[in-house]
């Protein structure tokens, strides 16, 4: 060893090491444990010098090991430094020590090796995930700026009228979520045009943008959003986090479906009615999304009327009277309360207990699926 610069004190009782000066002047390196002071080559990593612990609480050197009596850290040192230091071997890297560990993480690695970490191909191999990606800081001051729109089905079980999918159309500024019932994939563009003649009729306001993914069902869009000038945005595949508004709108309106049809303790059939009754009561409450803000309000400037609202599968009486073919006729029938219709008017849809014919109101024509429009406002209040 070599030491520089040197300073004759004469009325020091000891020799005392300044610990950077050394390391700089011999390529070493010191490693402090409670009761030992290991010297190592910065190169090599053999211990070149070891000290122990004196009375008055420094460390002494007294003995100068050489290279074919190394020793091991002394059992004051933590299990996992003994394993990782005490060879007779010589220097082992971080790269042997990661894969003898079986690829432990750098922040585990790092209480056994203390090094520099190697970059390892292994770990891509089998580790790789996509970073995490963060909060959209996109801004959209007005209503229809943009549209999400996702379809969701088919699922596993059909309902009596043979849905098997619904589509939604979420607006970007207001979250308000509009959601239409589909028998086929095929449906979509049709249901797209609807949706967009009423936008146009009842907010005269454009739709400038579009996203969705690229599933077959959106390829005839192409040519309708060029002709109506609507920009097309596309998610790239299986990137499902870029359409995170529509997909947690998806796990919102069922997960809330299927709490009513479990409350309500109706069968697995309904869900389509569940499913409108979730986005008409989503609609109408505070989204953390838009600060507590209600979608309703925001999109329509006026507060939602919560009175004549019921909870999903209790027992009501239509008012059937004016239907009644002759007067032995019951003037109502016990039916279940199952959804709520927002279409220009407050309207109940039920079902009967009986032989399962469906009413969706009282005066209004029959419709060709045996279904009932009822709109009178008594009846919404008596009900």
């Amino acid at each position: 060893f070599a030491l520089n610069n040197l300073l004759y004190v004469p009325s020091i009782s000891k020799n005392l090491i300044s610990v950077s000066q050394f390391s700089k002047d011999n390529s070493v390196f010191f490693e402090f444990h409670p009761s030992v002071c290991l010297v190592k080559s910065q190169t090599t990593r053999e211990i070149l010098l070891h000290g122990t612990v004196g009375l008055d609480g420094l460390y002494q050197f007294p003995t100068l090991l050489s290279n074919t009596k190394l020793q091991s850290v002394q059992t004051s040192s933590t299990a996992h430094q003994r394993s990782a230091h005490s060879t007779t071997k010589g220097y082992v890297s971080f790269a042997t020590w990661h894969s003898r560990l079986g690829h432990p993480n750098t922040d585990i690695m790092k209480l056994v090796d203390n090094t520099t970490p190697a970059f390892c191909d292994s770990c891509c191999l089998g580790k790789s995930h996509r970073l995490h990606y963060g909060p959209s800081t996109s801004v959209y001051i007005a209503p229809f700026e943009l549209i999400f729109n996702n379809l969701w089905g088919p699922a596993s079980v059909t309902f009596t009228c043979g849905f098997q999918y619904y589509i939604t159309f979420v607006d970007a500024h207001t979250r308000f979520t509009w959601i239409y019932l589909l028998k086929n994939k095929a449906q979509t563009i049709g249901v797209f045009k609807q949706f967009h003649n009423m936008v146009k009729n009842q907010f005269q306001l454009p739709i400038k943008a579009l996203q969705t993914d690229w599933g077959g069902e959106y390829r005839p869009f192409k040519a309708y959003l060029n002709d109506v000038r609507i920009q097309h945005h596309l998610i790239c595949p299986h990137t499902h986090h870029q359409d995170g508004v529509v997909e947690r709108k998806h796990r919102h309106i069922i997960e809330l479906g299927l709490t009513m049809l479990a409350q309500a303790n109706l069968p697995m059939q309904l869900w389509d009615y569940t499913f409108l009754t979730s986005v008409y009561l989503i609609n109408r409450l505070p989204s953390s999304s838009i600060q507590k803000e209600v979608p309703y309000h925001k999109l329509f400037n006026k507060i939602p009327d919560y009175h004549f609202l019921k909870f999903f599968g209790c027992a009501c009486f239509p008012h059937l009277r004016p239907y009644n073919k002759n007067k032995l006729q019951f003037r109502s029938q016990e039916c279940v309360f199952l959804s709520l219709v927002s279409r220009l008017h407050p309207a109940f849809s039920l079902k009967d207990l009986g032989d399962l014919d469906y009413f969706l109101g009282i005066e209004v024509k029959n419709q060709p699926d045996g279904s009932l429009i009822l709109t009178q406002s008594k009846y919404i209040r008596d009900l």
